[in-house]
């Protein structure tokens, strides 16, 4: 049974990817793929994230496969535990496109995602920063584990460029508080 969810998840994860972008040309569909399932050989060990490669068997080593699977934890019940191995997993793969001189950051909601990305890159600016769509999304649960990861992605990218606020890019944590807020008083 879990094959066919990873199986069922992975394909929607890939028509999303590939049905999402509207012209390769204006996106750069091709370096938005590649860097969304980027394989990285040499990320730290952790025990959490190899006990959920067997159980799910799936690699955990490319932004996608990582935020797969945060979309999808609440139905494969994942702990916080998981989750959060799978953010720093994320985090340390924002430390390897920064250290490489090629920061990127993930535009992971909106109906406009994709044309924010490339209009986001057609902007110069001094860090060579570039923006990565996730692809676009009708309805979007804001605070869901996926947007958690794009968040830590893209908190720890603005970190290490010593950044508070990049345009175009969405921050559903500051989101999540204003909520609170909001309901709180």
């Amino acid at each position: 049974m879990k094959r066919i969810t990873i199986f069922f998840f992975a394909l929607v994860l890939s028509i999303t990817a590939f049905g999402q972008v509207p012209d390769s040309s204006a996106t750069g569909n091709n370096t938005q793929l590649e860097v969304l399932n980027r394989q990285f050989s040499y990320l730290k060990r952790n025990i959490s994230l190899s006990e959920l490669e067997s159980s799910l068997e799936i690699k955990l080593n490319t932004i996608g496969g990582c935020l797969m699977i945060l979309d999808f934890a609440k139905d494969l019940s994942l702990d916080s535990l998981s989750r959060t191995a799978l953010k720093e997993r994320l985090e340390e793969m924002a430390d390897t496109f920064v250290a490489e001189g090629t920061p990127i950051l993930l535009s992971g909601n909106g109906m406009n995602s994709v044309h924010n990305a490339a209009r986001e890159n057609t902007q110069p600016n001094s860090y060579n920063l570039k923006y990565v769509s996730t692809g676009n999304s009708c309805i979007s649960d804001y605070g869901t584990s996926k947007d958690s990861g794009v968040s830590a992605f893209n908190r720890r990218t603005l970190d290490k460029l010593e950044l508070k606020y990049a345009p175009g890019v969405k921050d559903n944590h500051s989101k999540s508080r204003k909520r609170k807020k909001k309901n709180a008083a």
